[in-house]
């Protein structure tokens, strides 16, 4: 559902930059920007409760997080 709505509204607006401040957001809205060559700032407040447990969810969260940072000209970190 977020997806094809983040789809539709790239369509609509063609964006040139992205800057992303949630999590969900950061992970469906690279991909997207990644199709319209928009550029991509992420915004990453915390980690959340995901990475304080050892889960196959968490891990799956984490390697999606480390590979769409690699398509983002930059990320700002505001915890350690």
């Amino acid at each position: 559902m977020v997806i094809r709505a983040l789809l539709f509204i790239y369509l609509r607006v063609m964006p040139n930059f992205v800057m992303n401040f949630t999590s969900k957001i950061i992970i469906y809205s690279i991909i997207e920007s990644f199709f319209f060559g928009a550029k991509v700032v992420n915004n990453i407040s915390g980690l959340g409760a995901v990475f304080t447990e050892n889960t196959l969810f968490s891990k799956f969260v984490c390697l999606l997080y480390c590979v769409t940072q690699i398509f983002a000209i930059k990320g700002f970190f505001q915890n350690q």
